[in-house]
């Protein structure tokens, strides 16, 4: 008898973005060698939704709660608070940015103090010693909601073992803070333009989970086109639960909308992805070109 598929998990992760239009920059970690999952792969900074997330004590260090109301169809405003937290908590304990302001206006990382006493409570927050709200009250902080915005919802598919419930942000770079991995589920950061990292998983150079490369790639034609915060506001994130399928012998990932797909319609444009010497590229007559130019 088959078992049934893994509860997925709920997950947040969080494009850091700096700059905008053709010259954005958005941040990717390395994941560590020996990572259960996604191992060797380049991510955004992200991770599961912890019950602290969901703590009511946040509705006193958050501000622009109107966008919790349009940021996910299927949650209630209290359960989007908690993805918008976990984004942002899984962001400063990998990368060490905490996308928050001093509600006094102060900046947060003016002096080699403030730099200091960040790196002081990521050290505590991936010690388990404290947590992302023991920051917000200790440091006056406030988190503007409105300036995280959703633009993606993926969850991993029925057949895989470890499953995630992942809804994506983008959120400008804060100012005077500098990544750094964590050294630990992290290993290496760069700053990266998203056509420029599409074009270095087509040579091979930058290892991609179907998701970050497909958003990369999303990212990369906004860009181009209004720019990626524009894009981002403009979005309604919608639930994409790929189903694997083998055609010829070669793994392929089919998306809501492919005839194949069993759910409802949700993707538009290609709803195929698949392998090409080791690349992830999109399929069909609506596929969009990841070749160098």
């Amino acid at each position: 008898m088959t078992p049934p598929p893994a509860v997925p998990r709920p997950a947040a992760t969080v494009v850091v973005a700096r700059g905008d239009g053709p010259d954005v920059e958005v941040l990717l970690l390395r994941r560590t060698a020996k990572a259960a999952f996604m191992a060797r792969a380049w991510v955004y900074p992200g991770g599961r939704v912890d019950p602290g997330d969901a703590d009511d004590a946040w509705l006193d260090h958050v501000e622009g709660l109107d966008a919790l109301h349009d940021a996910f169809i299927d949650l209630d405003a209290a359960q989007a608070r908690a993805f918008f937290v976990a984004a942002i908590r899984e962001c400063f304990e990998e990368s060490g940015l905490l996308l928050a302001h001093r509600r006094d206006g102060r900046p947060l990382a003016a002096t080699d103090a403030d730099r200091a006493r960040l790196t002081t409570w990521r050290q505590r927050l991936n010690g388990r010693d404290a947590g992302l709200l023991d920051v917000a009250r200790e440091e006056g902080l406030v988190v503007h909601l409105d300036a995280i915005l959703p633009f993606a919802h993926w969850i991993t598919p029925a057949n895989e073992p470890k499953r995630y419930d992942t809804r994506f942000f983008v959120a400008p770079a804060p100012h005077g803070q500098v990544p750094i991995a964590d050294h630990d589920e992290t290993v290496a950061e760069q700053w990266v333009r998203p056509a420029d990292a599409i074009r270095a998983h087509a040579r091979g150079e930058l290892q991609l989970a179907p998701p970050t490369w497909r958003t990369l790639l999303d990212l990369a034609d906004a860009a181009e086109r209004d720019g990626v915060r524009a894009w981002a506001v403009a979005e309604t994130p919608v639930p994409i639960e790929p189903v694997f399928t083998q055609v010829g012998g070669a793994l392929q990932l089919v998306l809501p909308g492919d005839p194949e797909h069993p759910g409802p319609a949700t993707v538009s444009g290609a709803t195929r992805i698949g392998l090409r010497d080791g690349a992830w590229c999109e399929l069909g007559p609506h596929a969009r070109s990841t070749a160098d130019e």
